[in-house]
């Protein structure tokens, strides 16, 4: 197995975060605060920041610098390379 950098995730974590977030698998948490006659309700989803820092710590290892393509197309041709050296 090749050495992998510093910093930069594990293909295993990647490859998890990574179908996570193309799947959308999450489940929305709610946040509901109420003020006097006012009230908010905040959805938000608890691990899909923690898969999309993952995604861009693969990216940034990667040397691509500034976005030349969105985190989803990336994720996507990473996932594909990975998929191809696991067969040969």
């Amino acid at each position: 197995m090749v050495e992998r950098q510093p910093g930069r995730p594990s293909e295993e974590e990647f490859i998890g975060a990574a179908l996570r977030f193309l799947h959308d698998d999450y489940t929305a948490e709610y946040l509901h605060v109420s003020a006097s006659y006012t009230g908010r309700v905040y959805v938000y989803y608890p691990g899909k920041a923690m898969d999309i820092e993952t995604i861009h710590k693969e990216y940034f290892a990667e040397g691509i610098t500034g976005d030349r393509e969105s985190i989803r197309d990336f994720a996507l041709r990473q996932l594909a390379a990975y998929q191809r050296l696991r067969k040969t």
